[in-house]
């Protein structure tokens, strides 16, 4: 599924959403989603079983990716890779990261200047980070950071998905 530039989207889904809505999901691309602040609801969330790929690009309001309830922690436990680019509020001062994602095998952060974790520049598009994002996100898995290549990958295979629906 794909959201690419739709202005007036707030939310994905407000209340209560039927369980089998979501649990085929596999990918997720939000792009230019103007007004979104969070991607999911808590409940929508636990019904993410399947999803492997999670790209989120250029939502300049998005603050967390599921809703907060009690500080709990979201397992995606298919989660594979995982994109975050030009989210300038994404995990700021008051908010916590939110998943889990024991499968992880990438992550892509680029330009998400508030993301909680500590990071120190190495170039414009690539950080080190003082916890192993394996460990932060809670993978099981040696987690690749900002792999263009894996990236350009993940993007062409989205793009041809798009073409074929």
């Amino acid at each position: 599924m794909q959201l690419l530039g739709p202005n007036s989207v707030k939310s994905i889904c407000s209340g209560p959403a039927p369980c089998v809505m979501f649990q085929s999901l596999k990918s997720l691309t939000f792009y230019r989603c103007e007004l979104l602040q969070s991607l999911f609801a808590y409940d929508v969330a636990q019904n993410l079983v399947h999803l492997e790929d999670l790209l989120v690009e250029w939502c300049p309001l998005l603050e967390r990716v599921i809703e907060a309830v009690n500080n709990e922690k979201t397992v995606l436990q298919k989660m594979k890779n995982l994109v975050f680019m030009g989210l300038p509020k994404l995990y700021g001062s008051s908010a916590a990261v939110d998943i889990e994602c024991p499968s992880l095998e990438h992550l892509i952060v680029v330009d998400c200047p508030r993301f909680s974790f500590s990071t120190s520049s190495l170039s414009r598009n690539q950080f080190s980070f003082s916890t192993p994002a394996s460990d932060y996100l809670g993978s099981r898995n040696l987690v690749k950071l900002n792999d263009q290549q894996h990236l350009q990958l993940l993007s062409s295979r989205l793009m041809n998905l798009c073409r074929l629906s």
